[in-house]
């Protein structure tokens, strides 16, 4: 899964690479894209990734969807193995930690996830061969080493970036500045 804005800051050409890549091996897999573009080179964007993805959304696996509302989102990670994030380091993009709370696999380039997610977790940017060849590592995995990596994803989100940890250090700010 790719749940994101449609936009060439999201790399998202890499993750089709990988597909394709995926493709000729002959793994077994769907990536579903999910999002709208905002701007008017986005559109252009969009448009040049469906020409891409034409032989692998007529294959099945490759599916476009338009941006869903906030409520629908955990519906959607659930629905899916393994969210895939491609936005590169500078960012700390939300839907990572959306992804982990709803106990959804991740992949990330983005180096700032490091302290959240394992090592495995984290492909070299702007390559799809690193990429699928940690997607393949994922798919692997026993469906119980999949849930405990769940698990713990979720558990770094509740531990660290929870509202009731946040409401707790503004407490504690706020406090000593009085």
């Amino acid at each position: 899964l790719y749940l994101g804005r449609i936009s060439p800051i999201k790399k998202i050409e890499h993750l089709l690479q990988a597909a394709e890549l995926l493709d000729r091996r002959q793994q077994d897999f769907i990536v579903t894209i999910v999002g709208s573009p905002m701007a008017g080179e986005d559109w252009e964007y969009e448009r040049a990734l469906k020409d891409r993805a034409a032989y692998l959304v007529k294959k099945g696996k490759v599916r476009f969807m338009p941006g869903l509302p906030n409520s629908e989102t955990p519906a959607m990670y659930n629905q899916h193995e393994v969210f895939i994030n491609l936005t590169p380091e500078g960012s700390f993009d939300k839907t990572v930690l959306e992804a982990m709370a709803c106990e959804t696999l991740v992949l990330v380039s983005n180096r700032s996830f490091k302290d959240l997610v394992p090592e495995g977790f984290i492909f070299e940017p702007g390559n799809p061969k690193d990429l699928a060849d940690k997607l393949c590592t994922l798919f692997k995995l026993s469906h119980q080493a999949k849930e405990q990596h769940g698990k713990n994803l979720r558990q770094e989100v509740v531990d660290r970036h929870s509202l009731d940890r946040l409401a707790k250090q503004l407490k504690s700010i706020l406090s000593s500045n009085v």
